[in-house]
């Protein structure tokens, strides 16, 4: 498979919420130019206290070599810098980064190649991951097998409408796509290899995002994607907070307004574990994978895995889509931790348009997945 193509590819063992729909097809990322990502800022900025904050935008860098690059400029551990959330190499992306450093920002800040520094200002306190709203898109898809405008505004409207599955992006897994295999020998304690504290975090929690994607992988092919389900810990969209379903009819106008989506489990010590059939889904897939809720405590010293629940749903909202020449354009917005690879993946379709998606998906269900 093509690295562009395989930059939405999450397996064929996820399915579609929109199965039934056509492949859009196309690719991603022919160019940093065709994938530009910017910010959007949870908080205004005081404009006093002892961390200066940049709004960059880089290309060709990842955001921790552009820290880096910054840290050696301005003659400061990396560790000084703070973010709201990690952005890829290959794209245009405009992000906020802080700093705690005293003085004016040195001019080989501003000499670093492939990053631009737009504005300074400054705030009391550190920027911490996933203080942001969310970000802002434009993507562009070349080469898509479907360039009919009337199927396209089916395909977008319907995705506007019902939203679309909230996998965990493939970049989550790290570049081989097996960054969960090792987290998930780090948390049954099998494997020697020794990583840093904030490695050992990041492969965990690939695992635990893992464990959401097989979730929500079992929820869709039970119909249950956009239903409420008694017992269910729901999510409400305005303000991220949780309650658990007594009565899903209740509920379920909200859920078909929008309001709120069914969640599925990081699983962690803290989480709140959904009852009913949700909760015995959850309670198969630990099983499964031999694990008990008690296994998230303790592992290591200093590494909490408390847990959140994570909206099965999503939508891109503000959504613009225009055909450009053999090329479609597309401009929308993401709350925070919400990949866009996800959503370009439930309109491409990677594993169906490559041609072999139908036979594999086949071998997949005979086998019993994961």
């Amino acid at each position: 498979m093509d690295r562009a193509r395989s930059e939405l590819f999450l397996g064929f063992e996820l399915p579609y919420a929109t199965d039934d729909c056509a492949p859009v097809g196309g690719t991603i990322k022919g160019s940093s130019e065709d994938f530009v990502v910017e910010e959007v800022p949870l908080f205004p900025l005081c404009g006093e206290g002892e961390h200066l904050y940049l709004s960059i935008t880089k290309r060709g860098l990842a955001t921790l070599e552009a820290i880096e690059r910054l840290a050696r400029a301005i003659g400061t551990p990396a560790a000084a810098f703070g973010y709201a959330g990690l952005k890829d190499k290959r794209a245009v992306a405009t992000q906020i980064l802080s700093v705690r450093h005293a003085g004016e920002l040195p001019a080989a800040a501003r000499e670093i190649p492939g990053l631009t520094v737009n504005w300074t200002a400054r705030h009391r306190h550190k920027l911490r991951a996933a203080q942001l709203r969310g970000n802002k898109f434009t993507v562009v898809l070349r080469a898509p097998a479907v360039r009919d405008r009337a199927f396209l505004e089916e395909v977008f409207g319907r995705l506007e409408r019902k939203g679309f599955p909230n996998y965990v992006g493939p970049q989550r897994f790290g570049n081989r796509f097996d960054g969960h295999v090792t987290g998930r020998a780090l948390l049954l304690r099998t494997t020697r290899e020794r990583f840093p504290r904030a490695t050992r975090r990041l492969l965990i929690s690939a695992y635990q995002s893992h464990l959401f994607n097989l979730a929500l992988a079992r929820r869709i092919r039970e119909g249950g994607f956009g239903a409420l389900w008694d017992g269910d810990i729901a999510m409400k969209h305005a303000n991220g907070a949780c309650f658990r379903v007594e009565r899903a009819a209740a509920e379920q106008e909200r859920s078909d307004r929008f309001e709120i989506s069914p969640t599925g489990p990081i699983f962690g010590a803290k989480m709140l574990a959904a009852s009913g059939r949700e909760g015995a889904n959850e309670a198969t897939i630990l099983a499964a994978e031999g694990l008990v809720p008690e296994t998230f405590k303790g592992v290591f010293p200093g590494l909490a895995l408390d847990g959140a629940r994570r909206s099965f749903r999503s939508r891109a909202e503000n959504l613009v889509w225009e055909p450009a020449g053999d090329a479609l354009r597309l401009e929308f917005f993401l709350p925070k931790g919400v990949y866009a690879t996800t959503f370009l993946r439930e309109v491409v379709k990677p594993e169906r348009a490559s041609g072999d998606g139908a036979a594999a998906a086949e071998a997949s269900d005979a086998g019993g997945g994961d």
